[in-house]
């Protein structure tokens, strides 16, 4: 009755070197609260911000593209240079914010 509520999203596994390459403080303003933390609990990745009331969980749909549970339409892409993750951006589906990894 609610349409596609019940509709699956793909996913795709991501192997435990790349989820822990993930994990870190990533810096997107100059204010004590502009920042996002990559982190792993339950061997799930997660992304969360300083006071932050709702946790999400990421899903990985390949390439290191992920989107946050319960937001299908967003993404969050991180970049891979000489071997380090080192930003990620977040889109839905325009660039909102783009956060350097400190």
């Amino acid at each position: 009755t609610l349409g596609d509520a019940d509709t699956s999203h793909p996913s795709q596994p991501l192997a435990p070197a790349d989820r822990d390459a993930l994990v870190g403080k990533y810096v997107y303003g100059p204010g004590p609260r502009d920042f996002f933390t990559i982190d792993v609990q339950q061997d799930r990745l997660g992304i969360d911000r300083p006071n932050s009331p709702a946790r999400r969980f990421l899903i990985h749909t390949g390439n290191l593209v992920f989107f946050p549970t319960g937001v299908p339409t967003a993404k969050i892409a991180f970049a891979r240079e000489t071997g380090r993750i080192v930003r990620f951006t977040v889109a839905d589906p325009d660039v909102m914010a783009t956060a350097t990894r400190v």
